[in-house]
């Protein structure tokens, strides 16, 4: 009908865009005395960066999710470092949020001190000054703070302004398998903002496994 075709152009116009932007993000990998890095230097780029890359429960690298989202308009790359923190992950899992999110910050001076060279102006900034994707993965899921989006506001000992951190692990508490979900669904509130779309009471179904920001599945719906 013709109110089925306004509806089906109303829907075309906003989902398209000629817009093509590369956003420059930057992750690091955290591990603990007790729970050791669970991907290697090489694989972690891979599934971060990476294209065509895969592994058995890992069909879609965090860039080329994006990508598939975006209809190839949006391209998300990082730069990629790894750090020990200096107390086992229990530790972490018994402080506050903010106590977790300052191990995160502790992070990223030690990029600065081991890394005097590395360009920090070449990341993207967000309209407030904020670097634009700061990624945290962790080898463990129980440290506080693992598995959400946080607005840090600090400022680092170059000048280097964060405004968000999300932090997730490689895998799902639930799932003992390597899968993006949990990154690509923190990704979805600390680079684009998009609110959850799940529903806390269950007296919905809410958007279930049609949305990132609500599917829960290990391999991430394209």
């Amino acid at each position: 009908t013709l109110c089925m075709l306004l509806i089906c152009y109303s829907f075309y116009a906003v989902s398209q865009t000629d817009v093509s932007e590369s956003i420059k993000g930057i992750g690091i990998y955290i591990d603990y005395p007790d729970a050791p890095p669970i991907v290697t230097p090489e694989q972690f780029d891979s599934l971060i960066n990476g294209i065509d890359y895969q592994e058995p429960t890992v069909l879609r690298t965090f860039r080329k999710y994006w990508q598939e989202q975006s209809r190839e308009n949006v391209d998300i790359t990082h730069d990629l470092f790894y750090y020990t923190a200096p107390l086992p992950s229990t530790y972490y899992d018994t402080v506050s949020i903010q106590e977790g999110v300052l191990l995160w910050i502790d992070a990223l001076e030690n990029v600065i001190t081991n890394n005097p060279s590395y360009d920090w102006t070449l990341l993207d900034t967000t309209e407030t000054g904020g670097l634009r994707s700061v990624m945290i993965i962790s080898s463990s899921s129980a440290p506080t703070g693992v598995g959400g989006s946080h607005g840090a506001k600090w400022t680092l000992s170059n000048g280097v302004y964060i405004h968000k951190i999300y932090g997730a692990a490689l895998q799902r508490t639930i799932d003992p398998d390597l899968n993006m979900f949990p990154t690509l669904h923190e990704s979805g509130h600390g680079v684009f903002g998009f609110p959850d779309t799940y529903d806390n009471d269950q007296s919905s179904n809410g958007t279930s496994v049609y949305s990132l920001m609500s599917g829960q599945k290990p391999e991430v719906e394209p």
